[in-house]
């Protein structure tokens, strides 16, 4: 720390005189092995520590530098120049301006790119785990394209080397609007800021950056509060949940108001119209979503799921819905669409599905064993809190829920009644009107009973006949299915006349009477009748509701 100190003074930095740099007993301390303390007390507004421009380790340098070896380096990302950039710095050893500085930095991290096996564990089926196999791709490929660029040997510019330079910039890096506030945050790059960089992370912690142009051409940080003697002085890296901060700076914070969890929506390419909504929703800047990835914030109220729902709204929308939306944005614009009650519905048991499975997926993955150090600990202590997050997220959507549809089937006593009377569903078999369909679901399945039906898997084949008989009944409907029979085309498809054979000489040409009228019980109706099931069912309470629009 001295010979760093020594550095960074005769390089321009200023240390404020009452603060001073000991070693560190915390175990929970976030990196190095000195914490900056205050020697007597700190009075707020006063100087703690500035940076030169010209000691900081900047993307201008770094280019400059590297450019002298091989022109194509401009090519390459800035974090990539960059990581290069430090990377030869270190090889150089006392040869380099920041020689101290690196001799400073870890040499080793808690990140998970430092963990071993054991430590593994403790990330399994968290995002995390994921995250890690992208950072590690991407970062051999990094290093094999400044080896194509550049004539390093590579028992000297090794691949851990580059991963080392790596995480430095991640866990102590900068961004350079602090030397240039012109710079848009697209533009930015990073920058390392040597001295600065020495103070540990305190959530909420005020703290004051200042960047001075005119006199000292520096960086500074100014207290905002009185630091008594003794205290540590920390720095805020802000408002970062666990993932961040374990990911990229290796460790994490016990109930951190910050935590959140990622969730990613998936589309289904392959479906024409799936791409339609994924461009409907980029279309739509009320949303300020990220590739459908939203985040479950700790503690969140109702309100945090409204966006998120409304997403998943236009995601999960059957091809007559999505019209309607599309008809509505055109008009109106998307954020102010209000949704069917089927795709309310959908678009809550998809969040529940999402959420649930990722609660599912942490808690069957939990590492029985006690953790033993201080990686474990805090991957320990991410894990708990992501689980924490799930279930306070699964209660507060399934009250949201209830809160959200009473609004939609007021005044009616309960939405399953609703439901039952304004739905095809293996409830319409109570209905006097399907007495005839009734009698041969009987025959075939030995029930009518809605909750048997549903448990013996059947009751798929069950709606299907009651969406075909549907057409032949119309009239005698409790409700009008003419849009369900507008939004879709009543043509035939392969699954729909593979399906109708099997229905054919299973079920239709041993009860004629019922199943007689080849203008209602055939192919392009078994595929309209597939479509409906595909398209516009919901599964609510375990049972299938194709829910007509109103």
């Amino acid at each position: 720390m001295d010979r760093l100190l020594t550095e960074a003074h005769r390089n321009g930095c200023k240390l404020n005189e009452n603060v001073e740099f000991i070693s560190s007993v915390d175990e929970f301390s976030t990196y190095g092995n000195f914490v900056a303390t205050a020697k007597t007390d700190i009075e707020a507004d006063e100087l703690l520590i500035s940076c030169p421009f010209e000691y900081a380790i900047t993307y201008e340098t770094a280019i400059i530098s590297l450019q002298s070896i091989n022109a194509e380096f401009k090519s390459l990302s800035p974090e990539i120049v960059m990581y290069t950039f430090l990377a030869l710095e270190r090889l150089k050893a006392s040869d380099s301006k920041w020689a101290a500085y690196i001799e400073y930095l870890p040499k080793s991290f808690d990140t998970p790119t430092y963990f071993n096996d054991e430590d593994k564990q403790f990330l399994k089926a968290t995002n995390i785990e994921f995250a890690l196999q992208d950072r590690l791709h991407n970062w051999r490929h990094a290093y094999e394209d400044v080896l194509k660029l550049g004539s390093f040997s590579e028992n000297q510019f090794t691949l851990d080397l580059f991963i080392w330079a790596a995480t430095v910039f991640t866990s102590r890096c900068f961004s350079s609007t602090l030397i240039n506030s012109s710079i848009s945050k697209e533009d930015a790059t990073p920058i390392l800021l040597p001295l600065i960089d020495s103070l540990n992370h305190k959530a909420m912690q005020p703290i004051l950056w200042k960047t001075d142009v005119r006199d000292t051409m520096s960086i500074q940080l100014v207290s905002q509060n009185t630091t008594s003697r003794g205290q540590q002085i920390f720095n805020n890296y802000g408002p970062k949940g666990n993932e961040e901060l374990l990911l990229g700076y290796g460790f994490c914070l016990k109930n951190n108001a910050f935590d959140t969890v990622a969730l990613r929506v998936s589309v289904h390419p392959d479906l024409p119209y799936r791409q339609e909504k994924t461009l409907v929703l980029q279309q739509d800047n009320a949303f300020e979503l990220n590739n459908l990835i939203f985040f479950l914030q700790k503690d969140a109220d109702f309100s945090a799921f409204e966006k998120v729902l409304q997403c998943l709204t236009v995601v999960s929308a059957s091809s007559l819905e999505l019209k309607r939306i599309m008809a509505h944005q055109a008009l109106f614009g998307l954020s102010s669409y209000s949704s069917s009650l089927r795709g309310k519905i959908k678009s809550f048991e998809i969040l529940l599905m999402y959420i649930n499975s990722r609660l599912q997926l942490l808690i069957e993955n939990n590492p029985e064993k006690t953790p033993v150090n201080i990686r474990q600990q805090y991957a320990s202590v991410y894990r708990e809190g992501q689980i924490k997050i799930l279930e306070q997220s699964l209660n507060q959507v399934k009250n949201f829920m209830e809160v959200e549809l009473k609004k939609v089937y007021h005044p009616l006593p309960h939405l399953l009644q609703y439901l039952v009377l304004n739905s095809i569903s293996i409830f319409l078999l109570q209905h006097p009107n399907f007495a005839p369909l009734s009698k041969v679901i009987t025959e075939l399945y030995g029930t009518t009973d809605a909750e048997s039906i549903a448990s013996s898997e059947e009751q798929d084949n069950v709606v299907l006949l009651m969406c075909l008989y549907c057409l032949s009944a119309q009239e005698a409907l409790p409700f009008s299915i003419e849009m369900l029979q507008e939004g879709y085309p009543a043509s035939s498809t392969e699954e729909g006349d593979e399906v109708f054979e099997i229905f054919d000489e299973m079920i239709f040409q041993k009860y004629p009477d019922v199943f007689g009228n080849k203008k209602i019980f055939n192919k392009e109706n078994m595929s309209w009748a597939l479509q409906l099931i595909n398209e516009e069912s919901i599964d609510f309470s375990g049972f299938t509701f194709v829910v007509v629009h109103a």
